[in-house]
């Protein structure tokens, strides 16, 4: 990650910020996602085997991959299936806190940009960074776009533009795509 190899002045973030505003982007502030990054990037140093296997060791085949994910894991992040609406626990998951990728363990999502859609699925307004995952329109004639983990390029779901300020988007995830780790238990894990 581009953040882990660099670090950035309290002056160049609010630079850069104010940069991002007037090009009309309203992303998340620079210094929110710097930090995230940080409490995160720690957890993924202290961990050295992720699902049984080495860091950045993936899964190479669908065969594999069938061995790794659960029946309805694979059905959703490798075969772009959905989960049925209102089914997941995480749906209602508001403590502080991020949402990993299921099959591969990259931070996606924040609490912070967690809100209730009214959808059935886990809905936020945007992602824990930029390169956290990939957004693609489907096909040709299809409307939606489909969002992926940047990480394992599994499917998550779709992102629509009628969310709520400040990226008017609306990130709307299969929960079973998504696992869940509470800050608080990953500061009790630091000490």
């Amino acid at each position: 990650m581009l953040y882990s190899r660099c670090v950035f002045s309290t002056d160049l973030v609010s630079v850069l910020e104010d940069f991002n505003r007037a090009r009309g982007l309203n992303r998340q502030p620079l210094r929110h996602q710097l930090a995230a990054h940080n409490v995160h990037t720690a957890k993924k140093q202290r961990s050295s085997m992720s699902k049984g296997r080495p860091d950045n060791e993936q899964p190479e085949t669908e065969s594999e991959w069938r061995r790794e994910l659960s029946g309805e894991e694979y059905r959703v992040l490798r075969e772009s299936g959905t989960e049925p609406a209102g089914t997941s626990d995480l749906l209602h998951v508001d403590e502080d806190g991020v949402f990993e990728c299921a099959g591969c363990g990259t931070d996606l999502f924040h609490t912070d940009q967690k809100y209730v859609s009214g959808t059935g699925w886990p809905s936020f307004w945007d992602a824990i960074a930029d390169e956290a995952v990939i957004t693609q329109r489907e096909g040709l004639l299809d409307r939606r776009i489909e969002v992926t983990c940047s990480g394992c390029r599994g499917h998550l779901g779709h992102v629509f533009n009628d969310g709520p300020d400040p990226t008017g988007q609306r990130y709307c995830i299969n929960g079973v795509a998504l696992s869940f780790t509470a800050v608080d238990a990953e500061r009790e894990s630091q000490e």
